[in-house]
């Protein structure tokens, strides 16, 4: 199992929609939303890709004093595997190289 991150470019959202549909059991497209959010912080979004596969994302926003971290998604498939503890680490990481 090799666990790699990347940022997320704007075309991701066409594979992190459905991850974050699957992760939360949605109904229906977060499309729209996650294209406001990405707008926000587009440095801020990372995929997390199991052997080269997308299988989780999240966010975070720097705002100066503060960053806050979200959507953090990983595809029920893969779930309780540490991805979504190594995300956290990765968003954490990126915070503190802001101060």
């Amino acid at each position: 199992m090799a666990l790699s991150f990347r940022i997320c470019t704007e075309a991701d959202i066409e594979v992190v929609d459905p991850l974050l549909v699957a992760a939360y059991n949605f109904t229906g497209s977060r499309k729209a939303l996650l294209l406001q959010y990405w707008a926000l912080q587009p440095d801020g979004w990372w995929l997390a890709l199991l052997d080269g596969n997308p299988v989780g994302f999240g966010s975070a926003v720097d705002y100066g004093p503060f960053c806050s971290i979200g959507m953090i998604s990983v595809h029920p498939s893969v779930q309780r595997r540490g991805i979504g503890k190594a995300l956290m680490e990765q968003i954490l990481s990126w915070g503190q190289a802001r101060h």
